[in-house]
């Protein structure tokens, strides 16, 4: 199948991409990453749950934009080959690895205001995907049969 076919095509060009039977691939990923931190996570959840900014909000964000002016290039490319190569669900333990690595940040910026103009105004040009792979390995070994359950169309 041509990567414009692919949930990973859906997702980086959403304008050449097939969604499937009327999927919304983007807003499912979230879904998943949202789950997942709460399981994972639960002191990221739960601190934007209290300043009421939703997580799902900076996913969207992230995603919609293809991760440009969020990531370096090398991270974005990283991105691409994960899930061409390790499958679509590595896209939503990405993500998730993501969120672990502004863990220490999120926490520092946890009244309301600053939580929120934080998730608005983060970059992480300072993630690199290989300190994460031991850690996405881990949720692959986890989640991958309910991951790819939702991800498959």
């Amino acid at each position: 199948a041509m990567i414009s076919e692919t949930l990973l095509g859906s997702l980086f060009w959403p304008k050449w991409g097939q969604c499937l039977n009327g999927s919304k691939p983007m807003l499912t990923i979230c879904q998943l990453v949202e789950q997942m931190i709460q399981v994972e996570e639960p002191e990221i959840y739960y601190a934007f749950v209290v300043v009421g900014f939703p997580l799902s909000q900076l996913i969207i964000r992230w995603l919609s934009q293809s991760f440009w002016n969020i990531l370096n290039w090398q991270e974005i490319m990283q991105l691409i080959c994960l899930g061409c190569t390790m499958g679509p669900d590595y896209i939503v333990y990405f993500v998730t690895s993501l969120f672990r690595h502004l863990k220490p940040m999120i926490q520092s910026h946890g009244c309301r205001l600053n939580l929120v103009e934080f998730g608005l105004q983060c970059s992480l040009y300072g993630f690199a995907t290989v300190e994460y792979l031991d850690f996405m390995h881990t949720l692959r070994s986890k989640y991958q049969s309910v991951i790819l359950h939702h991800l498959v169309f």
